[in-house]
């Protein structure tokens, strides 16, 4: 009996290594999931007595599923994943002990040999798999947390769970039938699960072309109005000239320049529309009004909608005001300061960048200024870009970068698409 769950937990920790670590998951997150559920199991075995299976199952699935949400902040990846891991452990339990119930009353110690192989070979082949069809990408784009949806795959797999530990099955057959039940569900979830976030990427992805396609129709009429009117401003100002109305000249390019800056504005705030994530856009907007009541020139480059970060929203807020932070303090020292801040998504990649004016005659060692609690503030308030890039190797697929020239600051950090 011992080698039996000796095995059982030996190849859930297995699969859940396979399914996460530097997929979804680093090293340290999967290191500290594996060593509770390891702490789980010994508790359960070593009090088992005063522990029912419904508990120990029920207590098993909860620590799992929250591991999985604490990391990737994920409702329906979460129960997607506690799902196969249990469809993955049982669907080898199936070929494995449970069809030797025909052969043997207790299996042979080399079947358990068997099952952890079996076990080791199908999740690397599922693993494989996830990394080809970038499986986990495609929950990074969905804004809901279906909470309700998730609950309903979690219960289900519980209930089926249930049924095949607890009713007490008077055939070898029956016992396989119930097998084959937690089998079907689990796979049926799964890849209901699938067509239907690929449906709601869909869905979103045609909204997302609609609201490109408005924009640049709205974008293209601008551009024939401005066109008109350019050329009416010109001819105007050609007039003046000729006439040797300068003032009139004058007064009429303060006008054209004035609207201009308007306009420049406009775009910063249409850049400012496209953050979907309300954290950052709130950052945004009050990073954009200290800099416009500081009158220090700025441009908001932001191409496409982004509805995610990629990471946990505390580190990327966090990552985001060092820089915004670090632009401003060094703008007051440029002679000619100017700031432009860039977000740019693409194909599951977000690419964050902070440009700024620095003065030419301050040296920055590269070096020294990502140092841990260095800082060029005053007072040592706060400690700089050392702790971005502490952020950043947290997660195995982020990487912080700093760029200097004579005149020009660049620091930033890229999210890769897991």
């Amino acid at each position: 009996m011992f080698i039996i769950e000796f095995n059982y937990s030996l190849n859930l920790l297995f699969i859940i290594f396979f399914l996460s670590y530097k997929l979804l998951l680093n090293k340290r997150q999967t290191t500290m999931m594996l060593f509770s559920i390891v702490v789980l199991f010994a508790v359960l075995y070593f009090f088992g007595d005063f522990f029912s299976i419904s508990f120990g199952l029920a207590f098993m699935f909860l620590l799992i599923f929250t591991y999985f949400y604490l990391f990737t902040k994920k409702w329906l990846l979460s129960a997607i994943l506690l799902i196969t891991v249990y469809t993955l452990n049982g669907f080898v339990w199936f070929l494995t002990f449970d069809f030797s119930r025909l052969f043997w009353t207790e299996p042979p110690l080399v079947l358990a040999v068997i099952n952890l192989l079996l076990t080791m070979l199908f999740a690397f082949i599922l693993r494989q798999l996830l990394k080809k069809f970038n499986f986990y990408a495609m929950f990074d784009h969905l804004v809901k947390k279906y909470y309700l949806f998730s609950f309903i795959l979690i219960t289900g797999l519980f209930i089926v769970n249930s049924i095949h530990f607890f009713y007490p099955w008077p055939t070898t057959f029956g016992n396989l039938y119930s097998s084959l039940i937690i089998f079907l569900y689990s796979t049926n979830g799964i890849i209901f699960t699938a067509f239907f976030i690929r449906s709601e990427l869909s869905q979103e992805k045609l909204n997302h072309l609609a609201s490109q396609s408005d924009y640049y129709n709205i974008q293209s009429e601008n551009l024939h109005d401005f066109k008109h009117d350019y050329n009416n401003i010109l001819l105007s100002l050609a007039l003046h000239i000729k006439k040797n109305e300068n003032e009139e000249a004058l007064r009429l390019i303060k006008d054209q320049t004035r609207y201009f800056n308007d306009n420049i504005f406009d775009q910063n705030e249409t850049a400012l529309l496209k953050i979907g994530v309300p954290p950052v856009q709130g950052l945004l907007k009050l990073y954009t009004d200290k800099l416009t009541q500081e009158s220090v020139p700025y441009s908001l480059v932001v191409p496409d909608t982004i509805n995610y970060v990629g990471i946990d929203l505390i580190d990327f807020i966090r990552s985001f005001t060092i820089l915004l932070d670090n632009a401003f303090e060094a703008s007051k020292s440029a002679p000619n300061p100017f700031i432009e801040i860039k977000l740019v998504h693409s194909d599951g990649n977000l690419v964050v960048t902070v440009e700024n004016q620095i003065d030419p005659n301050v040296s920055i060692d590269t070096d020294k200024i990502t140092k841990k609690s260095f800082t060029t503030k005053p007072n040592h308030k706060g400690r700089g870009l050392g702790i971005l890039f502490k952020i950043m190797d947290r997660y195995d697929y982020t990487e912080a970068s700093i760029q200097v020239d004579k005149t020009t600051f660049i620091a930033g950090f890229h999210i890769y698409s897991l």
